[in-house]
């Protein structure tokens, strides 16, 4: 149903009629999101609660407090997601007899501990979604679990059954005939079959897709992206696959999508290392690591271990003596990096007394000392507001400085303005 139609519906409702109200609202957030418009999914789940939450309906509780989950992991929230799925399951155990509900939450959690790389609990929890979904024949939900089975598999190195999986969740799709489940379920068996190192499947899907920087962002295409770039730096056309995703990062974060943002930046460090672009490789890997310290991701470093290796060891090198290091040696030997090897960097000898400030916090230490604002410097350096104030965090702890004049005194003091 479009929008329209749905506003349309909305306005023709009873006033009265809260809990229809309330769904239709959440049918809403749940197309802005796919559209990839978080402010306006955030606004309609908002208004959502209200009209959910003034009547006794368990049923559309667990819908919104699913939709909510998933809002808050597309733009970065892991850990507001988590909040949000525990805060329902505690809900539900208050009421043995709506304890079925529970189906609605598998899924989403399921997606939560895969993306901490808790790749057994998020199994079970996706064969305990895919029991209801199948049996009360949820189209959506059930590619959704046969995709994420099919990822766990490959995680796991079951590489038959991660196959299986995905050429299942094709079939149901295709069966549907709905465009955008095919479109989805086609562009992720293809990337798939290139983990395997079979790429016919994913030349074959890059020929008939023929995708275009400049269309209309989405969810999906944002993953039609992320797999042409995958194609591309598998024929080593690094340049290519660079600009497609520097071009999607750009959009990603304007959106708020900070979860797609973080897989991006992992993607494109490893691109510049390969490119030689060595500094600019570490600064994005770096805040692709601050980041996720934040909210304990993992899995988007591992599932491109093979490619990240030298490059996350090298910025790992250089984050080893900070807040997020114990997280980012968790992440290395998750990926399989043994030991830190850096490579030698101008930017980080800075008069034999550079004080552990990596290049990236070195550039937010200089817009500091601009006079420019946390929110102007997220803008002008294309990142998270929270990620400026993890690297604020991280520049007062290493300078042993308490506010901004202070940090701006001390590295006027070190030449950390010079660098």
């Amino acid at each position: 149903m479009e929008l329209d139609q749905l506003n349309k519906a909305l306005q023709d409702l009873s006033q009265e009629n809260k809990l229809y109200s309330g769904l239709i609202k959440i049918i809403i957030a749940g197309t802005h999101l796919f559209q990839g418009s978080m402010s306006l999914a955030d606004l309609q789940l908002k208004d959502a609660s209200s009209d959910i939450f003034s009547t006794e309906s368990v049923w559309g509780r667990m819908i919104w407090s699913k939709l909510t989950a998933t809002s808050n992991r597309f733009q970065g929230r892991l850990r507001q997601a988590e909040a949000a799925l525990d805060e329902a399951f505690h809900s539900l155990n208050e009421k043995p007899n709506k304890a079925p509900f529970k189906y609605l939450l598998y899924l989403p959690m399921a997606r939560v501990l895969y993306l901490r790389n808790d790749l057994e609990n998020a199994m079970e929890y996706v064969f305990l979604s895919l029991r209801y979904t199948e049996h009360m024949d949820l189209l959506c939900e059930t590619l959704e679990a046969n995709e994420l089975l099919s990822s766990i598999y490959l995680a796991m190195g079951q590489v038959d059954k991660a196959i299986q999986y995905a050429l299942k969740t094709q079939l149901l799709a295709k069966n549907a005939g709905v465009r955008r489940f095919i479109a989805r379920t086609d562009a992720f068996v293809s990337t798939v079959f290139a983990a395997k190192g079979d790429f016919r499947f994913i030349e074959k899907w890059s020929g008939k897709r023929n995708l275009k920087a400049d269309e209309t962002f989405s969810i999906l295409f944002a993953m039609e992206c992320q797999a042409e770039a995958a194609r591309l730096v598998a024929q080593g056309r690094y340049r290519e696959a660079g600009k497609l995703l520097e071009g999607l990062h750009r959009r990603c974060l304007k959106r708020n999508l900070m979860e797609l943002v973080l897989e991006i930046d992992i993607h494109r460090a490893a691109i510049l290392d390969a490119l030689n672009d060595l500094e600019k490789a570490k600064i994005v890997m770096e805040q692709a690591l601050i980041f996720s310290e934040t909210e304990g991701y993992i899995r988007p470093f591992v599932d491109k271990a093979s490619f990240i290796s030298q490059i996350l060891a090298n910025t790992a090198a250089h984050l080893s003596n900070t807040t997020c290091s114990s997280h980012v040696k968790t992440i290395c030997q998750a990926c399989g990096v043994k030991t830190y090897t850096p490579r030698s960097s101008k930017h980080f000898t800075m008069n034999g007394h550079n004080n552990g400030i990596t290049p990236r916090e070195i550039e937010i230490l200089k817009l500091i000392g601009d006079g420019y604002r946390n929110a102007e410097i997220a803008e002008r350096a294309f990142i998270s507001l929270n990620t400026v104030k993890t690297h604020t965090k991280h520049i007062y702890e290493k300078l042993n400085v308490k506010c901004r004049m202070q940090a701006i005194i001390r590295a006027k003091e070190l030449n950390l303005f010079r660098a």
